[in-house]
């Protein structure tokens, strides 16, 4: 999504939006979120294979949500409905 807003950008020859839509990005965590919470539970627990389950969902469905086309949906609904029976 990222490369089409900026080849559009870059086509329009306007410099300051070209130059924004192209600036460093930066990641932050929050250590005070439950997602991320539940995350450092599982660790301490040594629950490693759901914390594991866990990363990866939450990877896929952030690539699903930064606008990423699933290669495999049903690989991500298997992870979904394994996660949503383990509660």
């Amino acid at each position: 999504m990222e490369s089409i807003m900026s080849s559009q950008l870059v086509a329009e020859k306007n410099p300051l939006a070209a130059m924004t839509a192209l600036s460093k990005k930066i990641f932050e965590i929050n250590p005070n979120h439950g997602i991320t919470k539940g995350l450092r539970k599982l660790l301490e627990n040594n629950e490693e294979e759901k914390l594991k389950d866990t990363v990866s969902l939450l990877f896929q469905t952030t690539q699903i949500n930064c606008g990423f086309v699933m290669k495999d949906p049903s690989t991500y609904c298997k992870m979904v409905y394994k996660q949503l029976g383990s509660e």
